[in-house]
């Protein structure tokens, strides 16, 4: 074997032996998170925001965590993303501007707070990806407020946020009855009788067919049970049936995700 034989066989194994190296590193880095808050309390108005901001992890993580929060909170910050303090306060005062401005022109009565209220937490999270909830409550005036939750989850490799784009096949059949299933189970364990689909049609305000229909507009996400999906008030129930959400077993939702989702769940 001559010497840029041996020099090149020597040098693909240290590359490789770097990469896995790298790759395995990557995979295993903890990601911790450090809490963060906003608050700001003035007269008749009342701006709270919570969020779990990345500490350490792979950049691509924190990037993603970061943007994920940012955007979330309306997507107009152009500074230092990773600067948790700035962001909350450029958010929570923005919030809190509106607010106050809407009070001094007469829209919250002298006994009434608006309120605006986010949290922004880490819910689950795995060697392979970690999944973000968002939690907001609002109160702007009138008969009752509003409130609602979203989801996602990131792959820690390489920051990937997944949505949607889970699953392999939401128009079979099958997949809409797994849905129509899955708000049949909300309704029962808030002790609703709902046992046939005429049953379920009553509690919607969707003209969808029953059999067909739409996914929520926020995306699901994975748990440590599964994936879970949420509806908002309002979107296809009336305020009072609250935030319809379910979570479908993975065995249930395996045969619908993307070969690239089983690997980060298996």
């Amino acid at each position: 074997m001559n010497k840029l034989t041996a020099f090149t066989i020597i040098s693909v194994a240290t590359a490789s032996i770097a990469c896995n190296g790298t790759e395995k590193q990557t995979q295993t880095e903890a990601f911790t998170v450090d809490s963060v808050s906003y608050h700001k309390k003035a007269k008749q108005v009342d701006v709270v925001i919570n969020a779990d901001y990345p500490k350490t992890g792979s950049e691509a993580l924190k990037n993603a965590v970061c943007e994920y929060i940012s955007e979330t909170l309306g997507g107009t910050y152009t500074g230092n993303i990773a600067a948790a303090d700035s962001v909350l306060t450029y958010y929570g005062k923005a919030q809190a501007d509106t607010l106050s401005s809407w009070v001094a022109q007469g829209y919250a009565m002298e006994d009434q707070t608006l309120l605006y209220s986010y949290d922004i937490k880490k819910l689950y999270d795995t060697g392979k990806y970690v999944t973000y909830t968002a939690v907001f409550n609002t109160y702007t005036g009138g008969a009752h407020g509003m409130y609602g939750t979203s989801g996602v989850t990131i792959r820690k490799s390489d920051g990937r946020r997944f949505g949607n784009d889970m699953f392999a096949d939401t128009q079979s059949d099958a997949f809409h009855k797994m849905i129509k299933e899955g708000l049949k189970s909300y309704f029962k364990e808030n002790g609703q009788n709902v046992s046939t689909d005429d049953q379920l049609k009553e509690l919607l305000i969707t003209d969808n067919d029953v059999n067909y229909l739409p996914l929520p507009a926020t995306a699901p996400y994975l748990t440590k049970d599964g994936v879970t999906f949420v509806y908002q008030p309002y979107e296809i129930t009336p305020y009072a049936a609250g935030a319809p959400t379910f979570t479908v077993p993975y065995a249930t939702v395996a045969p619908f995700l993307t070969a690239t989702v089983k690997k980060i769940i298996n």
